[in-house]
């Protein structure tokens, strides 16, 4: 059986729920699906239940709507939750409130399965599901969102191993650890975060050891949000030297140096844009790390639990790569080449990745992407898919791909920030008003 659409987006957490709200506002009046297996809104980000996973951005600046961005303060205040602008909230609150906005909306239809296929047809698309039924769409959106992590190559291999957790998102594996075993964390960054609350939740005593190249972990918010002074895109260096030299010379005028890299946030993706390819490599390459622990905050509470943790030893960090693992006896045996030389060796019960998410589509396994290049319908480098500014999508031969599109994470070649709600909703605000003409 088929059923016809004006529009099918494919994905329902929160990239998917901002485009449609945005459609809602707009009036638009087509006829739409959303195909997403869980609940609308929430997505892997906002579906955790765990209260110690907060919001790493204050809650006056996570309005769904990109013209309304106390609208999430709004909500709560009119609830008597208790919180305000200038707190972070748990992720859970949040994903309540974009699934009610989306009640609010009005009805839509929500087919609970996975979208496996999408082939062009005269006058759209047909689009497969994973339970044996097919949607024909004039358009169609992707907003995958974000796709599970990969393997680093030298643990790919163990990747079959029980002690080894492939999902960092999996709470329940994470919760059946024993509260005695050791527990290596590939990766310092949000996703480890989240991992070790969770497993500090479940009542996990035994120390735990973070590995990534450089040991870092993400800085921390001002306890009071700084406002963020005004800057021109005109008034700034053109490349990512200029950029590391200005905020530099910012910081050492006084002051927080926070609200310097936050006045860059209107402009990030513009700077993006007029980089070459040269000097986004070069970004790449020498800047990313850093720019990400200053750029993408946390929460002050999450903050002060992790230090305390640090001092008493149970959560320690690790600058280095993981060189080898033997995995033949009761545990496992893992090499680290330490960062500056030298090697570390550790016996731990458990591996977990918490490399954050595979940006690259072509090596993600998603069958729906995997159809879709192979058809020739899109094109994907490291990071995603290859589009517009708007996330209209562009064809191998550069292109407009006629009404397939794509919000959200999926989008980061054009744009690169574009994971954080404010990014995100500003991206579904303009693509709403592309489809809606």
């Amino acid at each position: 059986m088929n059923d016809k659409y004006d529009l099918v987006i494919i994905g329902g957490g929160l990239s998917g729920t901002a485009l449609t709200l945005h459609l809602k506002r707009l009036g638009w009046s087509g006829r739409l699906a959303i195909v997403e297996p869980g609940v609308l809104g929430q997505g892997l980000a906002y579906s955790t239940r765990d209260p110690d996973h907060l919001l790493n951005v204050y809650a006056g600046r996570m309005g769904v709507y990109a013209d309304a961005p106390a609208d999430f303060a709004d909500w709560m205040a009119s609830r008597d939750l208790p919180w305000g602008i200038s707190d972070f909230v748990p992720r859970s609150i949040y994903g309540d409130y974009v699934a009610a906005r989306l009640a609010e909306a009005g009805p839509i239809d929500h087919w609970q399965t996975r979208a496996e296929g999408i082939t062009q047809i005269e006058g759209g698309y047909r689009i497969a599901l994973a339970d044996g039924r097919a949607l024909e769409a004039v358009r169609v959106v992707l907003a995958l969102g974000n796709f599970a992590p990969r393997w680093p190559r030298v643990l790919a291999e163990h990747a079959h191993d029980s002690r080894f957790i492939g999902n960092p998102w999996d709470g329940d594996r994470q919760a059946s650890l024993p509260g005695d075993a050791r527990v290596l964390l590939i990766g310092t960054g949000l996703t480890m975060i989240d991992v070790a609350l969770t497993l500090a939740g479940s009542g996990h005593t035994a120390p735990m050891l973070a590995v990534s190249r450089h040991g870092l972990l993400p800085n921390a918010h001002l306890p009071v949000r700084a406002a963020a002074p005004p800057v021109q895109f005109a008034d700034l260096p053109g490349s990512p030297l200029g950029i590391l030299r200005w905020l530099r010379a910012r910081a050492r005028e006084g002051g927080d140096w926070r609200p310097w890299v936050d006045a860059l946030r209107p402009v990030t993706q513009a700077l993006w844009r007029s980089w070459s390819t040269a000097e986004r490599g070069r970004f790449l390459r020498h800047a990313k790390t850093y720019w990400e622990v200053h750029r993408h905050r946390l929460a002050p509470p999450v903050v002060e639990r992790l230090r305390g943790e640090r001092a008493n030893g149970w959560l320690r960090l690790q600058a280095g790569r993981v060189a080898s693992v033997d995995t033949s006896g009761p545990t496992l045996k893992v090499e680290i080449d330490m960062r500056g030389g030298g090697t570390r060796k550790v016996e731990v019960d458990a591996i977990v990745n918490c490399t954050g998410p595979c940006g690259d589509p072509r090596v993600a396994g998603n069958p729906l992407i995997d159809g879709l290049i192979a058809d020739g319908l899109i094109q994907a480098d490291s990071f995603g898919l290859i589009t517009d500014e708007t996330g209209a999508i562009l064809a191998p031969d550069g292109k407009l791909v006629d009404g397939l599109y794509a919000v959200g994470p999926l989008v980061k070649p054009a744009l690169w920030e574009i994971t954080a709600v404010p990014d995100i909703r500003a991206q579904a605000a303009v693509l709403a008003a592309r489809i809606a003409e």
